[in-house]
């Protein structure tokens, strides 16, 4: 019951911060998000820099949500299941999108873990997110990438709904969502380009804002 609220409160606290960004526009809308070209100052998350926050909490076999940000300076958007991570990226920067989908805090029948490693080698740094322990591993031996979460999964993914990867051109950065109408819509635009499904996952949230 305490995880079940915590999660609802998550949601509106979510919301509301969407809520106060401006030049968006959402899935469901037509309407395109005019960027600015002001520079604002971005502390890229990297692993001495991320929450504990939620350590105090005991990992949940319920799905929890995949929070979703942007980098307005490198294009970059971030994907985690750690809601302290979530909240301490914004005040440094990074523009809330809100609830992207579901996944698992621990190893539930059926899961597949995903990990995330991070680039430290290029401006503002970039993220992969993969299922691949040993393609992970060889960034970080050969190309200095940098283990996000002591190495350990991101989170683990099962369930209906694939999550579909792109790749943005324009931005050199690859794009994740499990929203059947967003993908739709990203197949339409040259700037994309799908690459396939990184894995499934049991829900996703139709109404998270989409930066660009």
């Amino acid at each position: 019951m305490k995880k079940k609220i915590k999660n609802y409160l998550y949601i509106v606290i979510s919301l509301v911060l969407v809520a106060t960004n401006v030049s968006v526009f959402a899935v469901t809308s037509s309407a395109k998000a005019t960027s600015s070209k002001k520079e604002v100052s971005i502390d890229t998350p990297t692993p001495n820099k991320l929450s504990t926050l939620d350590d105090e909490d005991e990992p949940s076999s319920k799905p929890v949500i995949v929070y979703r940000l942007y980098n307005p300076n490198s294009g970059e958007h971030l994907f985690t299941a750690k809601f302290g991570e979530y909240m301490n990226l914004i005040p440094h920067g990074w523009k809330t999108e809100g609830a992207d989908f579901d996944a698992y805090e621990m190893n539930v029948e059926g899961s597949i873990p995903v990990y995330r490693v991070f680039d430290p080698n290029t401006k503002n740094g970039n993220h992969l997110y993969t299922t691949s322990l040993e393609e992970a591993g060889q960034l970080v031996e050969e190309s200095n990438w940098l283990w996000d979460f002591g190495g350990n999964p991101a989170y683990y993914a099962t369930g209906k709904f694939a999550l579909v990867k792109f790749h943005q051109n324009s931005t050199n950065k690859d794009f994740y969502t499990a929203n059947p109408s967003e993908v739709a819509r990203l197949e339409k635009l040259r700037d994309y380009k799908k690459e396939g499904t990184l894995c499934n996952v049991p829900g996703y949230y139709a109404d998270v804002t989409h930066y660009q």
